[in-house]
């Protein structure tokens, strides 16, 4: 992973939209930030490929949430965590 700094626009674009989709729908489960990270990536002319190629807009979590490792569905957990304790008021 990039610096923020050195991240390509269209990754801190959906880094962007993931975080206004949490801060709207604070009760939404993983398994729909997931959704909406997929969608965001589809309106971007990303598919399903076997590997991450930002040049062929290919990427392997181009899949339901349910058919993702237990790692990865973990990830969908941690990034609505961060967002929400970084937004909560103290």
């Amino acid at each position: 992973m990039p610096s923020w700094e050195e991240a390509p626009d269209w990754m801190r674009d959906a880094t962007f939209e993931g975080v206004r989709f949490r801060l709207s729908h604070r009760d939404a489960s993983p398994g729909a930030q997931h959704d909406q990270w997929m969608a965001q990536k589809a309106r971007n002319g990303w598919r399903y490929g076997e590997v991450k190629d930002a040049d062929a807009r290919t990427h392997p979590m181009m899949v339901p949430f349910e058919d993702l490792q237990v790692h990865e569905r973990r990830k969908d957990a941690l990034f609505a965590a961060v967002v929400e304790a970084l937004t909560r008021p103290i």
